[in-house]
């Protein structure tokens, strides 16, 4: 399988690297980033493409060229919503949403001839019905979820070729800070901050999307706890 993860440099593409490099059923990896990525130490590194581009809402015909013969994409370019407040909304509009849909248009270009999985990571809360407010980040949550629908539209639109997933995962940690954190708050007596909090830690949230990739789609919609059944399930069979 050739899979190819869009913002490599972020905190989730850096694991789904690590974890895409050891499975055998990924022959080609192709990551598509802004930065140089550091490439981890791997036995299985040489299937590892580096590809940097400028602007994710381009994509010159050489970029395009290393797109071509894809299997499958984790799309995880974003700015969340705690940090949306320090750019203009029309930058995070273009990172979170016309970079998506510039990417879909773009692959298509390249005549696909094989299914392609496109798996687009949201975030938990999202709101597609453009006539509801959110109470918090409101624009930013009504922009995430007509990105979602339009995803979902591309998809069906093309539903010859392409098959597509939204995850809409909660707070992402690491497994080494969730017990930091855990310890701190039993010291402290503050164990309950953690009552009803939704998490995932890296490593599941990575395993969960790179089995659904490579594996197939289970459903179109998957969230916290579908994410972190079928992470936890390929962790357990040594799929990460």
């Amino acid at each position: 399988m050739k899979l190819v993860i869009c913002g490599g440099t972020g905190y989730v593409a850096t694991e789904l690297i690590r974890q895409g490099l050891a499975l055998p059923q990924i022959s080609n990896l192709v990551v598509l980033s802004r930065r140089p990525i550091t490439v981890p130490d791997s036995p299985n590194a040489a299937k590892l493409k580096q590809v940097l581009i400028e602007k994710y809402d381009e994509y010159p015909e050489d970029v395009k060229k290393e797109l071509s013969g894809a299997n499958g994409c984790i799309w995880t370019v974003a700015i969340t919503p705690s940090k949306a407040s320090r750019y203009d909304f029309e930058v995070v509009r273009n990172i979170c949403h016309t970079s998506t849909m510039a990417f879909l248009n773009a692959f298509m270009d390249t005549k696909p001839t094989s299914k392609f999985r496109f798996l687009y990571m949201s975030g938990l809360g999202v709101e597609r019905d453009q006539t509801k407010r959110p109470r918090i980040y409101a624009d930013y949550m009504l922009m995430r979820g007509q990105t979602e629908s339009e995803v979902e539209a591309f998809a069906k639109e093309h539903s010859d070729i392409m098959e597509a997933q939204i995850v809409n995962p909660p707070l992402i940690t690491s497994t080494a800070t969730l017990s930091r954190a855990a310890f701190y708050a039993l010291l402290k007596g503050l164990s309950f901050i953690f009552w009803g909090i939704q998490w995932l830690t890296v490593q599941e949230i990575s395993a969960g999307m790179l089995s659904q990739v490579v594996n197939g789609f289970e459903k179109e919609v998957l969230g916290p706890d579908d994410l972190k059944r079928i992470g936890q399930d390929a962790l357990s069979k040594g799929e990460e």
